[in-house]
């Protein structure tokens, strides 16, 4: 059997020495047929009137030669690559250096692993050379699941050139069941090497080897019809195109599957296809075929073909949908194709876009599909939070797949309402089918996969440990294209609710047979699961058998209890079953007064079983006159004080608070005692997570969880500063319906920041993550190499108010946000700190406490310990607001120690109280001062405020850092601002001062090394993206 080859060099020449820096790239890619194998001795490089042509005996490679052109007298260089040799001399007399560059990369897999050299010279004379430099370890990779890598190019002093590997690559092996199938399909060995040195480019060296039929010429028509009448609108349309001297046939569809081997370009009517007919089209599309989409698509996309389509393709779970839309605008890039200007200006009325900026519709595509939109238009609409808001989208959409199942294919969505008998059908289509002419170039994959994560290890886990949050979505169960995203993304874990029963059927309050679907789907995927008991539709009201008051009570509690214990029994024995959430709710302690008997009794049952007050102590102790324990009144607000205080809402705060915290022992101990080392994962949100802290403290493997990781600018400020105090582990979720990198992102960032020992992505699996994947990989690889890192120990604590919110007006989370805070900007700063609670204060292991400046209000217990703390030396920096109310209604904080509520410096005992003039007036420079004049050290300094974390792996260190922006996560609600806030994010430039001893500092996702001067670093941080630095 006859085989062909093709060869495709490409190589940039850059100012190199002597090398002038001037490339001139013919940008028409062609095809060179070889008669010969590229590793073998008898293959044949020459130089050619019109670059350097590959071929054999009888070649007519010539003809076919591309230039690409350095005007540099007296270049040349040498080529090594296994046992192919080959070295290239410029005639002498200024005859530019021509390089011979064919057609573009297709699908193809890793069979092999081969070292090369490359060296680039100056003839000085004839016989004698001047080596400019030279480059080594060239790899070969494949294009389809691992792809050629980029390596980091720096010349030496000596003149040669160092390649830093940028990712690990691997062989797979031929008889691999993935790769058994390859009679149709394009086999790629390559070498690519990106580079970054100001002196070199890009060389790209390719041999494609291919069995089977190529695609042929002209383009192909497809008649979804079949057999229409030559009025018929596909035959109308090919009619139209030949007139403009297109070589178009017609390819007739009603009947058997249709075949589009040949085809050099398919356009495919957006008319209803069947499934055969779109099996054909994506079978079409993995040989690296060229697809044009005309018209508003009218498909059915149930089956697995059609939501394939959609989700790979087109990037959306459904077909595009028609709106009433603006006049459309041509994007620069549309504006490259004078065909096209037609569309300038035009008014469809309605048209089915592609959105690009709504993120409940956006597009979700892989990272190695990159997208060119040619026109745009705006329409109005609700985001995702319901808010009337203007999005942008597009009906002319090219997407270049430069990697996966679909590698170097082109796909044109053109949903544009032109019929054949138009002036401009003609010109419009030729634009299009010229603009699905461009090249699909290389794309760097994953890396080697993470493995081995189990129950023992979940929360010392060595690498990254992250789930795909599906609430009750089950259809992912068996869904190829989920499996595929959790494999792209490196996620081991899948996250699915409890399915109860709204109505108890049977007596059973849990449908056990979708529970155990569940457990064998995420089974047959070889993934683990973690089960959550939250409901899926986070209303625990719509459920028949939950009281009517509240979670958290007796009624409840025996139930949920009960199916937690028979769960763990179900799945003791079941490796899939990773870990679990213990708790019903989202809000954490969920704060109310619940003014139902039953929770009467309760709350009275507490005052005279664990406060152990007589009937007469509370009447002294609430200014009362009760007769029996019957009338003990629930708190209720006081209109004529700014915060609920006083006794008996103290005293009921402290009964929520006991209440809610052995709700959560139970139900820990409940579990445990059926599967001891099962990882448990407490809920708590933003508002009281030191409560639930407390309890996972008393446990092993026990953490606690946060939703919404980037939707606050200050998460690392309290979340991470609280589990350091508590010693437990923390476990992190995303937040948004975003498919927006910059937020996938910022969230990636705080889950390293954080050192959280685990990551769920949330809201409908994962789809919304395909941007960000190349970061999820990316944060796999440093959470391996991070594995067992500590933040160091702090003597800076954070005083974080929690319990004492309850007494704000509302009871929540946002009225203390609407406070200025300096949460924010300690994460900015360089000085380790620990969260202290001010329901549950720790005060032991530190020399200085500062007031975030929220703390209006102090909790008896914070008042005592304080004060003890600045008899024994302590330090507490704070505002004249500070504790200024005490929540069981005593004197404030200031007033009980006898101090002016004015800023100044006052010594107590053998310690002192700082109060600053305000928290606006703030800054990290000011506090850097002050925390200086403390003695409190810094382990590095970092010249512009950035979000930074340092952690500490024997002598290693690694140094996280992000720049976070408020206006940016503000964005993430107004989602129309969000690309133009995205656009204002600075590239910054760092200058890092570590305090500690180094040898030297690498990136450590690339291993590249940064040069050291004078024990400073520079670096440089791109906006929205984060960089781990390793000191060794």
């Amino acid at each position: 059997m006859r085989k062909r080859y093709a060869v495709s060099v490409f190589l940039l020449l850059l100012a190199c020495g002597g090398l002038p820096a001037a490339a001139l790239i013919d940008e028409s890619f062609r095809t060179l047929e070889a008669l010969e194998n590229i590793c073998e001795e008898r293959t044949v490089i020459m130089p050619g009137e019109s670059g350097l042509i590959l071929g054999g005996p009888g070649s007519k490679g010539e003809k076919a030669g591309i230039r690409l052109a350095s005007p540099a007298p007296f270049a040349g260089f040498t080529l090594k690559l296994g046992n192919f040799h080959w070295s290239h001399n410029a005639p002498q007399g200024g005859h530019p250096t021509e390089i011979l560059l064919l057609n573009s990369l297709k699908q193809g897999y890793v069979v092999a692993l081969r070292s090369g050299e490359l060296t680039f010279f100056r003839q000085d004379a004839p016989g004698q050379r001047t080596e400019l430099g030279r480059c080594g370890g060239l790899w070969a990779a494949g294009t389809g699941f691992t792809v050629p890598r980029e390596f980091t190019v720096s010349r030496t002093e000596n003149g040669r050139w160092n390649l830093g590997f940028s990712g690990i690559d691997r062989t797979l092996a031929a008889e691999d069941n993935r790769y058994r199938n390859l009679n149709s399909v394009s086999l790629t060995y390559g070498v690519y090497i990106h580079g970054y040195s100001a002196n070199l480019g890009s060389v790209l060296l390719y041999r494609e080897e291919k069995i089977g039929r190529e695609h042929g010429g002209g383009v192909a028509f497809f008649d979804p019809w079949g057999g229409s009448a030559a009025s018929g609108p596909a035959a109308c349309a090919a009619e139209a195109l030949r007139k403009a001297g297109l070589r178009v046939r017609l390819i007739s569809g009603g009947g058997e599957r249709p075949a589009f081997d040949a085809a050099g370009c398919l356009i495919v009517p957006g008319a209803a296809l069947a499934d055969r007919d779109l099996e054909a089209v994506l079978d079409y599309l993995r040989s690296g075929g060229r697809l044009l989409i005309w018209g508003e698509i009218d498909w059915e996309l149930g089956s697995p073909a059609g939501r394939r389509f959609c989700e790979r393709i087109l990037g959306t779970v459904r077909a595009p949908r028609s709106r009433q839309c603006s006049p459309l605008a041509l994007t620069p890039a549309g504006e490259q194709y004078p065909g096209l200007r037609a569309l300038d200006g035009f008014v469809p009325g309605s048209l089915a876009l592609l959105p690009l900026d709504n993120s409940i519709e956006k597009q979700t595509l892989l990272p190695q599909v990159e997208t060119v939109n040619l026109a745009e238009a705006v329409y109005d609409g609700r985001n995702w939070v319901q808010q009337p808001d203007r999005f942008r989208g597009t009906p002319l959409q090219l997407s270049i797949h430069r990697g996966g199942e679909f590698a170097g294919s082109r796909v044109l969505y053109a949903a544009l309402p032109l019929k054949p008998e138009s002036a401009d059908f003609a010109p419009v289509m030729k634009a299009l089918l010229e603009c699905l002419d461009r090249p699909a170039g290389p794309y760097a994959e994953e890396g080697p996969k993470s493995a081995g994560l189990n129950r023992r290890n979940f929360f010392r886990y060595p690498g990254a440990v992250m789930g795909a949050l599906c609430f009750a979505n089950f259809r992912y169960l068996g869904d190829p294209v989920f499996d595929e995203d959790l494999d792209l993304a490196e996620m081991q874990v899948v996250c699915y609710c409890i399915p109860w029963l709204v109505e108890p059927r049977d007596g059973e309050i849990v449908d056990w047979e979708r529970l155990d679907e569940i457990v064998a789907g995420v089974g047959r995927k070889g993934k683990k699961l973690m089960l959550d008991p939250y409901p899926s539709n986070f209303n625990w009201k719509a459920f028949r058998w939950v009281p009517d008051d509240a979670v958290y009570q007796p009624e409840f509690e025996r139930k949920y209890l009960d199916a937690m214990r028979r769960i763990a029994l179900r799945y003791k024995e079941n490796p899939v079953l990773v870990a679990m959430w213990c708790t019903p709710h989202t809000h954490s302690a969920d704060f109310a007064v619940y003014r139902t008997p039953e929770n009467h009794r309760l709350w009275t049952d507490y005052l005279r079983t664990v406060k152990k007050l007589s009937l007469p102590e509370l009447n002294r102790r609430y200014g009362l006159s009760l007769k029996s324990f019957d009338e003990v009144p629930f708190p209720e607000e006081d209109a004529q004080l700014p915060y609920n205080i006083g006794p008996l809402w103290s005293d009921y705060v402290d009964f929520h608070v006991y209440s809610y915290q052995n709700f959560l022992r139970r139900t820990i101990r409940t579990i445990r005692d059926v599967i001891p080392e099962l990882p448990l994962t407490i809920r708590s949100a933003f508002m009281d997570p030191a409560l639930s802290m407390a309890v996972a403290a008393e446990f092993p493997d026990v953490a606690t969880h946060i939703e919404c990781l980037e939707t606050s600018i200050n998460t690392e400020g309290f979340y991470r500063s609280y589990a350091l105090g508590f010693g437990i582990p923390i476990t992190g979720e995303n937040g948004w319906p975003k498919a927006s990198p910059a937020a996938t992102r910022m969230a990636l960032a705080d889950f390293l920041l954080g050192n959280y020992a685990a990551l769920t992505y949330s809201f409908d699996g994962i789809r919304w993550a395909r941007a960000s994947f190349p970061e999820f990989r990316e944060v796999a690889l440093v959470r391996r190499e991070m594995a067992g890192a500590r933040y160091p120990q702090p003597q800076l604590g954070l005083l974080l108010p929690d319990s004492t919110l309850y007494s704000s007006r509302p009871a929540n989370f946002f009225s203390i946000e609407k406070l200025p805070s300096l949460e924010f900007t300690l994460e900015q700063m360089t000085c380790p700190f620990v969260g202290v609670s001010s329901e549950l204060p720790r005060l032991d292991k530190i020399r200085v406490l500062l007031d975030t400046g929220t703390n209006r209000v102090f909790s008896p217990q914070l008042k005592r310990e304080l004060a003890a703390f600045l008899r024994r030396g302590g330090v507490f920096v704070g505002f004249p607001e500070s504790g200024k109310y005490t929540r069981d209604g005593s004197a404030g904080f200031l007033e009980s120690l006898k101090l002016p509520a004015e800023p100044g410096e006052y010594a107590v005992g053998s310690g002192k109280v700082i109060l600053l003039p305000g928290v606006k007036e703030q800054s990290c420079d000011s506090l850097r001062k002050l925390f200086r004049r403390l003695g409190l050290k810094s382990p590095v300094a970092i010249d512009v405020p950035v979000c930074n974390a340092l952690f500490e792996k024997g002598d290693t260190r690694y140094l996280v850092l992000f720049d976070k922006r408020r206006e940016l996560v503000g964005s993430f609600f107004r989602e129309s601002t969000h690309d133009a806030e995205t656009a204002k994010l600075p590239a910054l430039e760092l200058t890092v001062a570590p305090e500690f001893e180094f040898s030297e500092v690498r990136d450590a996702v690339t291993n590249a090394p940064y040069p050291v001067r004078d024990g400073r670093i520079r670096v440089k941080l791109p906006p929205a993206r984060f960089l781990v630095l390793r000191f060794e």
